[in-house]
Order: C-alpha cells, then sequence, then structure tokens
C-alpha cells in the first residue's frame, strides 16, 4: 500500500497517511487485520460521528486510524496517546504497511 510520511520539523517521523479509498472502517480494519502483527482492538460504528476508523495495537503499544474533519483524502496512522511515541516501532508498522498489498481488501475472511 502507498504511504505517505509525516515528519516534524527536525525531520522526525511522528505518523503517516494512507490513502482513503477504503470503503469504511471496516474495510481499513480487515486491512490492518491482514498486516502482519497488528491486532485491532476497536472498530467505529456505522453512522458513527467519530473521526477515529480504528484502534490497534502493533508491537504493544496502540495506535489509531483517524480521518481529519471526516471528509479527507487520506486516513492519518499513529499512536493514540503521544506520549508513547517510539519511532522505531513506528518505522516497521509504516514498513509492515507499506509492503503489505491492499487489492484483497474487498474479499471476506474465510
Amino acid at each position: 500500500m502507498k504511504t505517505y510520511p509525516l515528519c516534524d520539523e527536525n525531520n522526525e517521523l511522528y505518523a503517516f497517511e494512507v490513502s482513503n479509498s477504503f470503503l469504511g472502517s471496516g474495510s481499513i480494519a480487515r486491512f490492518l487485520q491482514r498486516c502482519s502483527g497488528c491486532e485491532v482492538l476497536q472498530v467505529r460504528k456505522m453512522f458513527s460521528s467519530s473521526e477515529e476508523h480504528v484502534l490497534f495495537k502493533f508491537e504493544g503499544l496502540d495506535f489509531i486510524v483517524w480521518e481529519p474533519f471526516g471528509d479527507s483524502s487520506r486516513l492519518y496512522i499513529g499512536f493514540s496517546d503521544p506520549e508513547s511515541m517510539n519511532r522505531i516501532v513506528l518505522m516497521r508498522l509504516l514498513n509492515v504497511v507499506s509492503n503489505t498489498p491492499c487489492f484483497s481488501f474487498f474479499k471476506s475472511r474465510s
């Protein structure tokens, strides 16, 4: 999947974005379940006004999939608690997401 790294003023990675071409929160959650090491904890309910699509764990740390302003063309993926920032883990997550093909996220799981 194509990813878009987000860096701070010191050029340090703090999050990344993916295209919002998914059909909904369930689709991005199914994609993340296929990403090695990701464990989906919570998925936004249909018709919810929340901008938070998915909460998930990767290497024991909590992450969030967030849609800024509720109508963005990209989904933000970053730590649910900025205090738990670990750039090494974030880089590994970015690599896992980047290397997971997104072509089969429409298929139902067996």
